[in-house]
């Protein structure tokens, strides 16, 4: 038995030594809930998917511990997984045929599983996003958009 629980024991050292008693003290000692909002935990998510930063340094951006920051990573991902599921297709053998034929007999491309097309948007600059969106070829601050399309100009993939 630890001295805490021996403390427990006698109701006035408890509160000669805490200044509570030991029920109050169980409300206080408990760990708090979660307060993100889900909404501020996918965007969170979304930003360290799209950006490659570090677990540890976008968790310091938003003053969120980094072991927290982690299972929210984890979590939302599965949610992503577990919702968008059925949008994206299986890439089963015979899948992947029946996208190649059909490019082969729409387009006359062999060996093609996909046609890849982007184009970067012209946008205002979001604040205090420095040169994230900076194109330095067009000198201009663009957003790409990119898609992936099957041989029937159906989008397989779309990336903003």
């Amino acid at each position: 038995m630890s001295d805490f629980e021996a403390l427990r024991n006698f109701p006035d050292l408890f509160v000669e030594n805490f200044r509570m008693p030991s029920q109050v003290f169980d409300e206080h000692n408990s760990r708090p809930k979660d307060f993100i909002p889900i909404k501020a935990k996918l965007a969170v998510v979304l930003e360290y998917l799209a950006s490659g930063d570090l677990q540890r340094y976008l968790a310091s951006c938003y003053r969120i511990c980094k072991q927290h920051f982690g299972r929210i990573v984890n979590d939302v991902c599965e949610a992503l997984c577990t919702v968008l599921k059925n949008e994206v297709p299986d890439w089963t053998e015979q899948n992947l045929l029946e996208i190649a034929n059909g490019f082969e007999n729409q387009w006359n491309f062999p060996i093609c599983v996909g046609a890849i097309d982007g184009k970067h948007i012209v946008i205002k600059a979001p604040p205090k996003s420095g040169s994230i969106f900076y194109n330095y070829l067009q000198s201009k601050i663009t957003l790409d958009a990119s898609v992936v399309l099957k041989s029937n100009t159906n989008f397989k993939l779309f990336n903003l």
